[in-house]
């Protein structure tokens, strides 16, 4: 995904490679495989730092497309994403780390067709928030992994966190 962001960065004409290198780094349709096998073999860590970490270069993502035909292109991509996610939800969630995969592709799509609409302060909060709304569910859903029965306690906390 690389090469294909620095090749569209480096030439105007191929502006879509940036797009579809962007695309294929957030995971979103159709390259979000790479992103379950990743995150399902992964440690906590690694779903952390994929989750929250490798995201803030989507506060780029709207300059650069500054409301061109691409922006069509993410803005489909963006729902074609949730309309599979909805579907790998309820097909495939085994554990704790398919549900926060399915959470955190849908969230990336969020965030990248947000990143299209609205303003580079306003996307810098929406940012800032998710990074500790994200941390304090991968670190709930960490503690919660290995066990069978969730105490009371985490129950409550997990439902809070899920519903914000």
């Amino acid at each position: 995904s690389s090469s294909l962001v620095v090749s569209g960065l480096m030439f105007d004409d191929l502006l879509t490679l940036l797009v579809i290198g962007l695309l294929l780094k957030f995971g979103l349709f159709p390259f979000m495989g790479w992103v379950y096998v990743v995150l399902i073999y992964s440690n906590w860590l690694v779903v952390w730092g994929v989750s929250t970490i490798l995201k803030s270069s989507f506060l780029f993502f709207g300059f650069f497309l500054s409301g061109g035909w691409d922006s069509v292109l993410v803005e489909v991509c963006g729902g074609l994403t949730f309309i599979f996610i909805g579907f790998f939800f309820w097909l495939y969630t085994y554990g704790w780390v398919y549900y926060w995969s399915h959470a955190m592709i849908s969230s990336s799509a969020s965030l990248v067709v947000m990143s299209v609409e609205l303003s580079p302060d306003l996307l810098l909060y929406v940012f800032m928030f998710y990074l500790f709304w994200a941390s304090m569910v991968v670190m709930l859903l960490s503690r919660l992994d290995g066990s069978r029965v969730p105490q009371l306690g985490y129950i409550f906390l997990l439902i809070f966190l899920l519903i914000s």
